[in-house]
């Protein structure tokens, strides 16, 4: 067999160096790059919050009423789409049906041979879920699995104020809050409802990509019939093709099936083919450490066609196209968070009913000589059904959860900025409701961060910022 230089070997099982070489292999060799070839998608290194974030980096769940049901003569469960991409691919598969019986598409045992989808929409809240579980058996298994954490936890009150000592440990490898869940990497992409794959393989095989799909015969063919209906491929999943939202064929597909679509964005923000690369969570911070104008943002304007558009951007879009029914899941941040606290508490609460407190206090006996006298007290940890909004009431919460997207997020701040923050928080809450609190903590809590100039002629590391940021940001 010949020498193919194009050929990629990477799985997760490599070692560093070896996956660093195999997969930049793939990703600049193994996939075509010539012109004629339409542009993939890149999940993995541009795109990877496609379809689960807006242009204005709000973590998004779609409405599930939208999805419907495609068939499969192989899908082990229900493949459900959003209704415009339904549509758009029983075109696209009875146009490739129709290019098979023509002779367009060789070969009977390739996976573009006959269209049928594996794989659809999966579930959010099925997907956060099992992974709350998860969190919450490293929290029993590890942090309560040390005697003076066990003690200090006798009361729902008391867990609030040991839990923040847990996500110190845990955060940002994991998070806690739905919003960085769905933008983290233990969401599946497939949550957009917008994709859907093709046949049941390994993603960390880049072999498997490359002989049996890149190296198709039908490929090339796949790729432009693909185009014409709106998809484009996933390049790290060849099996894999992807709603672009920014294509006026799939724009066609959203206008003709009358979806309820809600705002109107620019196409540039989302459409699989912009230049503009989606920012990672690493890079949405912002600190309001600078003097800053802490008004809202600009609302949008409207162009000569009434049509909106964001006047800080600069940007003004030739065409646009309308976001398909979704809502912004950091309005429901803390009434998740709030389930979920109260729900960890209270199986923990029934794991081990009963809390140990030893304490020791001196005693000095008629010699002289000091002793130790060990007492032990139990407490019995009662289950709430139910969470007292008296004592714990609205800017407790905002300040609980404004903490936990910091340590979630990284953010560089001081105490003073959390501080600050908190009390525009307090007076928005307080004169206005709690929406605008939140809505004004989530604006502060994402963005572009700006740079941090040195203050010697040469970056050493001695910054303003890393003394000030050497003390952690306290919760109570």
């Amino acid at each position: 067999m010949a020498f193919d230089p194009k050929q990629p070997y990477a799985t997760n099982k490599f070692h560093s160096r070896g996956l660093f070489y195999n997969r930049k292999k793939y990703k600049v060799l193994s996939y075509p790059q010539h012109p004629a070839f339409p542009k993939p998608i890149d999940l993995w290194y541009k795109k990877e919050f496609y379809g689960r974030m807006d242009p204005y980096q709000n973590a998004i769940q779609i409405d599930p009423s939208s999805l419907v049901e495609i068939e499969s003569e192989k899908a082990d469960e229900p493949v459900l789409v959003m209704n415009f991409v339904a549509e758009a691919f029983d075109d696209f598969r009875e146009y490739m049906t129709a290019a098979t019986f023509q002779g367009k598409v060789k070969n009977p045992k390739t996976t573009y041979y006959d269209l049928q989808p594996i794989f659809g929409w999966k579930s959010i809240d099925i997907d956060y879920s099992e992974y709350m579980n998860k969190i919450y058996v490293a929290f029993v298994e590890s942090f309560m699995g040390e005697r003076r954490n066990d003690e200090k936890l006798v009361s729902f009150e008391s867990f609030l104020r040991l839990f923040p000592h847990f996500l110190n440990r845990i955060c940002p490898a994991f998070v806690f809050t739905k919003s960085a869940f769905i933008l983290s990497k233990y969401c599946s992409p497939m949550s957009s409802g917008l994709m859907i794959e093709l046949a049941h393989e390994r993603h960390d095989d880049d072999k498997i990509k490359y002989d049996e799909f890149i190296k198709d015969e039908n490929f090339y063919f796949f790729l432009k019939s693909a185009q014409r209906f709106g998809f484009v491929v996933d390049k790290n999943a060849p099996w894999r093709i992807v709603a672009d939202l920014g294509s006026q064929a799939m724009q066609g597909y959203m206008e003709n099936s009358g979806t309820n679509l809600e705002t109107v964005l620019l196409q540039t923000a989302v459409s699989a083919y912009s230049a503009v690369t989606v920012p990672t969570v690493n890079n949405l911070s912002q600190s309001p450490d600078e003097d800053e104008d802490w008004s809202d943002a600009p609302a949008p304007e409207e162009d000569e066609n009434g049509v909106l558009w964001d006047a800080s951007s600069g940007i003004k879009p030739e065409s646009i196209y309308m976001y398909p029914p979704y809502k912004e899941v950091y309005l429901e941040d803390i009434s998740e968070m709030k389930w979920h606290l109260m729900k960890f508490y209270n199986d923990f609460a029934k794991a081990r009913p009963q809390a140990r407190v030893w304490k020791v206090t001196p005693r000095c006996s008629n010699s002289g000589v000091t002793n130790n006298n060990i007492f032990k007290t139990i407490h019995k940890r009662m289950l709430i059904s139910e969470i007292d909004e008296n004592r714990l009431d609205e800017m407790y919460w905002l300040r609980y959860y404004a903490w936990t997207r910091v340590k979630e997020l990284e953010r560089p701040w001081t105490q003073m900025t959390f501080e600050r923050l908190m009390k525009t928080a307090r007076q928005l809450n307080k004169y206005q409701n709690a929406e605008a609190a939140l809505s004004f903590l989530n604006r502060r809590l994402r963005g572009p961060h700006p740079k941090i100039l040195s203050l010697t002629k040469t970056a050493i590391g001695d910054r303003i910022n890393e003394v000030l940021t050497t003390q952690p940001i306290m919760l109570f």
